[in-house]
């Protein structure tokens, strides 16, 4: 597997999608090494076990472009780095198939692809085209979009985690249908398991005790939401005056967004925390009342299906694979996208009523646990990298 995120560089959910997939291939059996970026302070090269894979990492020198600031020569400077820390390698260990995760890593698993004489699969996480509905029109997202493009057409398989993502990358990559799986994101239920202990000290993370807490885990960016998160969140604000929405990430929005909630007067109801690692962000969503996320564009909504897990009732947009992911008014409610005041609406609903919110919380650990643990996404995987080899 070659990915440009992975624990412990993480920049949103794809690091902890391979992660997981990976240590799940490995568990049923598969031999599966995954090349990565590395981290200060990381090793180069970190042995597999029965339950992990094996790690190589690529190194990067300190004045490598930033991956936010200068994109386009983060990506382009990155290939080589990977396609060199894999050779010690594959000079004794020889894989069936490479796996590319998105299009930051296509030259560069499409290269080890043909080197090694095996198939290449590729997993599109999301599409410059469906970021921008269809306005693939800077350099940089015509360079982007050709990427997309060239991997999808090389790719002996082609796996999206909706059916939203699968006529995406049909209609705007050129893909063929029959070579487009899908398999859907999957979640660790464990690890959204929290305790009163934890979730309180969330709470005190941001000053709270009891007041109404609203939750949004993502990119700061404008395709996730966030500006219409705090829009509603001044709409309620008379009828909540001590309503708080958590901000959880970070992203090239973040002052824009500071600036949204000081116009609209909520800056002190909205409190960007950052990222958080690990243990802190189950805690976070599960210490609030309701977690949001009001995407216009999600290709699946892994966010949504971790509040799912951690027992927190969801209101998300009808957009790509969330509908998918949640069933509207049985696991969560679904509104419009970028429409506030139905958002508003949604949530004042859920806070005036614990007992929905309980029942909608049961029903959606329920669906969790019935369709998207990781041991039935690696399998459904697996059988990818099975037709491929045929």
């Amino acid at each position: 597997m070659v990915s440009w995120e992975y624990p412990p560089v993480m920049y949103g959910g794809l690091g902890r999608h391979v992660h997981a997939l990976a240590s799940a291939l490995t568990v049923t059996g598969h031999d599966v090494t995954v090349l990565t970026q590395a981290a200060t302070g990381t090793p180069a090269e970190q042995p597999g076990s029965s339950s992990e894979p094996q790690v190589m990492r690529a190194l990067l020198p300190s004045d490598f472009p930033d991956v936010y600031a200068d994109t386009a020569g983060f990506v382009a400077g990155l290939q080589p780095r990977l396609t060199e820390a894999a050779g010690p390698l594959l000079a004794t260990w020889q894989p069936d198939v490479v796996h590319g995760h998105d299009w930051v890593v296509a030259q560069a698993a499409t290269i080890l692809s043909e080197q090694q004489h095996c198939p290449l699969v590729t997993t599109m996480h999301a599409t410059e085209a469906g970021l921008y509905q269809g306005n693939v029109v800077s350099p940089f997202s015509r360079w982007r979009h050709g990427i997309e493009r060239d991997v999808v057409a090389q790719a002996a398989a082609t796996i999206v985690c909706s059916a939203a993502m699968r006529a995406e990358v049909v209609d705007r990559l050129g893909a063929d249908d029959a070579r487009v799986s899908v398999v859907p994101n999957g979640v660790d239920e464990a690890r959204w398991v929290t305790s009163a202990p934890q979730r309180l000290a969330a709470r005190a993370r941001l000053g709270l005790t009891d007041e109404p807490l609203l939750v949004l885990v993502g990119r700061l960016e404008h395709e996730k939401g966030a500006h219409d998160a705090i829009d509603a969140v001044a709409l309620l604000s008379r009828r909540w005056p001590a309503l708080h929405l958590a901000l959880v990430g970070d992203g090239a929005r973040a002052a824009d967004l500071r600036a949204q909630a000081d116009r609209l007067g909520v800056t002190e109801r909205v409190h960007a925390v950052g990222r958080l690692v690990g243990d802190q962000v189950a805690a976070m969503v599960a210490a609030a009342d309701v977690a949001l996320v009001p995407s216009r564009y999600e290709p699946f909504g892994l966010v949504a299906l971790e509040a799912m897990a951690a027992g927190t009732p969801v209101v998300v947009c009808a957009t790509g694979g969330l509908v998918d992911v949640v069933v509207d008014g049985v696991s969560g409610l679904v509104v419009a996208p970028a429409d506030p005041d139905s958002l508003a609406q949604a949530v004042d609903g859920l806070l005036d009523d614990p007992g929905r919110r309980e029942t909608l919380a049961r029903a959606a650990s329920a669906r969790v646990a019935a369709r998207f643990g990781w041991a039935a996404v690696a399998t459904a995987t697996a059988d990818v990298y099975a037709e491929v080899l045929v």
